[in-house]
C-alpha cells in the first residue's frame, strides 16, 4: 500500500512538469501565451478546466470559551460572564456556506483577450443568530437588588439560500473583469423576532413571557419554493508588476423571492403574579413540547434578497509569486433587516509555484472577527484546501476560543 501511494504521488507530482514542457493548446498557442500574467516560471495551476466543491462550517458565542470547559476544575463565575457579554448581551452565531459544485473552463483565447467561463451551485451563507439581552444577563447574575424592572426580547434570525448561476471573466492586458448572474431560492428565512419578557419587582413580583417566531421554508407543511435573481461584477487592474487593485460588488438584486406561506411558532403568554403566590394560587408552565404552538398562515408576502456586499482590495507581491500581501476593505448590507456591516481584513500568503500555498488572515466580516490559517496542496490534477479559524463577535474573543470554524475544498482538473 505504501509503495502504491509513493508511485501515485510521484506520477501526480512530475506529470505536470512533463506536460508543461510539451503541451500546447488546441489553438496552437503555448502555455506562456495562454497566461501572459504568469511570467515568473513554472506553475502547478490548472490552465484548461477545473471542477470541485467548497464547504465551510462555523459557530461562535461571546459567553463561554474553550478554556472554561477543557480544564480539570470547572468554575462558574457569573460576574465574569456578565462582563464578557458587554452591553449587547449574549450573541450566538452559526454559519454554513460553500459551493456544492462548480465547473470552470479556463483560458479561452478570444481575439486579444483570455476568457474563463463557469457554472456553479452553492449554499450562500446559511446562518442562524441568537441574541439574549444584557438586561436578562444582569437579572440572572446580579438579581433585582439595584434594579426592579427588566424587559427585553430574546431574538432569533436566520437565512439560507441555494443558488445556481453562470460566471465569466475576461482579461485584456492589465485589466480583468468578471460578471456572474445567478438565480437563488430561500431554503430558510426567519425575520428577526423572538420571546418578550417583563419582570417587575418594585412593590410585588410580576413576570410575563410571550412571543412569536415566523419561519418561511419550503420544507414546512405549507412551504413553497420561490426564486429571486441577482448578479455580481468584479474588476481588477495591474497598476504595477508587483501591485494589483480590485473591487467587487456581489449580489446586486434584480428580483426578490416573494415568500407568503409561513409557519408561526407562537408562545401563549405566561404570567406569574406575586400576590397570587402569597394566597396559594399557583401557576402552570407548559411542557417543553407544548411551549410553542404551530400555526400555518399566509400573511402579506415578504420579499427576501441575499446580502449585498462591496469589497475593495490590493494584491502586493514584493517577491513575485512567492509572497502575496492582500488588504481588503468594504461593507455588506442585510437588505432584509436593513442592517449594515463594515468589513476589513489582511491576508499574507506564501506560494511555492502553486504546489503548496500557506496563508494567514485576520479580519472582520458581517460583525464576526476571524483569525484564519490555511493550507492548499495542489498537484494540478487534484487540489486539497484546508482552513481553520478562531472566530468571535469581538477581536479579543477571537483569540480566546469563543468560536471555531473549519473549511474544506477539493478541486480537480488540468
Amino acid at each position: 500500500m505504501r509503495k502504491l501511494f509513493i508511485i501515485f504521488f510521484s506520477v501526480a507530482l512530475f506529470l505536470p512538469l512533463y506536460a508543461q514542457e510539451r503541451d500546447t493548446s488546441v489553438d496552437g498557442t503555448s502555455n506562456e501565451e495562454r497566461q501572459p500574467e504568469q511570467n515568473d516560471g513554472f506553475s502547478f495551476s490548472r490552465q484548461y478546466f477545473e471542477f470541485g466543491f467548497n464547504i465551510g462550517l462555523g459557530v461562535d458565542n461571546n459567553l463561554i470559551r474553550s478554556g472554561d470547559i477543557f480544564k480539570k476544575n470547572v468554575v462558574i463565575d457569573l460576574d465574569e460572564y456578565a462582563n464578557r457579554v458587554g452591553g449587547g448581551g449574549i450573541k450566538i452565531n452559526t454559519e454554513v456556506k460553500g459551493e456544492i459544485f462548480y465547473l470552470d473552463i479556463k483560458d479561452i483565447k478570444i481575439e486579444k483577450g483570455i476568457w474563463n467561463f463557469g457554472i456553479f451551485a452553492n449554499v450562500e451563507t446559511a446562518f442562524i443568530n441568537l441574541n439574549i439581552p444584557k438586561s436578562l444577563v444582569t437579572l440572572i447574575t446580579e438579581g433585582n437588588r439595584d434594579k426592579h424592572y427588566f424587559n427585553g426580547t430574546i431574538t432569533a434570525s436566520g437565512a439560507a439560500f441555494a443558488g445556481v448561476g453562470l460566471r465569466s471573466s475576461a482579461q485584456y492586458g492589465k485589466l480583468k473583469i468578471g460578471f456572474s448572474p445567478s438565480v437563488f431560492a430561500p431554503l430558510l428565512f426567519i425575520p428577526k423576532s423572538g420571546i418578550r419578557y417583563t419582570v417587575e419587582s418594585e412593590d410585588s413580583i410580576y413576570t410575563k413571557v410571550d412571543g412569536k417566531i415566523s419561519v418561511y421554508s419550503p420544507f414546512t407543511e405549507n412551504g413553497d419554493l420561490k426564486f429571486g435573481s441577482d448578479f455580481t461584477i468584479k474588476g481588477e487592474y495591474a497598476l504595477f508588476p508587483f501591485l494589483n487593485v480590485g473591487a467587487s460588488l456581489s449580489n446586486i438584486p434584480l428580483t426578490g423571492a416573494k415568500l407568503k406561506n409561513r409557519m408561526l411558532l407562537e408562545m401563549d403568554p405566561i404570567e406569574i403574579i406575586g400576590d397570587d403566590l402569597l394566597v396559594g394560587k399557583g401557576f402552570e408552565i407548559p411542557d417543553t413540547d407544548d411551549l410553542f404552538s404551530k400555526n400555518y398562515d399566509s400573511p402579506k408576502s415578504v420579499t427576501v434578497r441575499r446580502p449585498l456586499r462591496f469589497d475593495t482590495y490590493a494584491e502586493y507581491r514584493p517577491f513575485g509569486r512567492l509572497l502575496l500581501v492582500k488588504p481588503n476593505m468594504g461593507f455588506s448590507v442585510d437588505l432584509n433587516e436593513n442592517e449594515g456591516y463594515f468589513n476589513t481584513g489582511l491576508e499574507a500568503q506564501i506560494n511555492l509555484i502553486d504546489l503548496l500555498i500557506f496563508y494567514l488572515g485576520s479580519g472582520i466580516e458581517d460583525s464576526i472577527w476571524k483569525q484564519r490559517v490555511g493550507l492548499a496542496l495542489n498537484l494540478r490534477a487534484f487540489e486539497l484546501d484546508l482552513e481553520a479559524c478562531f472566530r468571535s463577535t469581538n477581536f479579543t474573543g477571537s483569540f480566546q476560543g469563543e468560536g471555531f470554524g473549519i473549511y474544506l475544498g477539493c478541486r480537480f482538473g488540468w
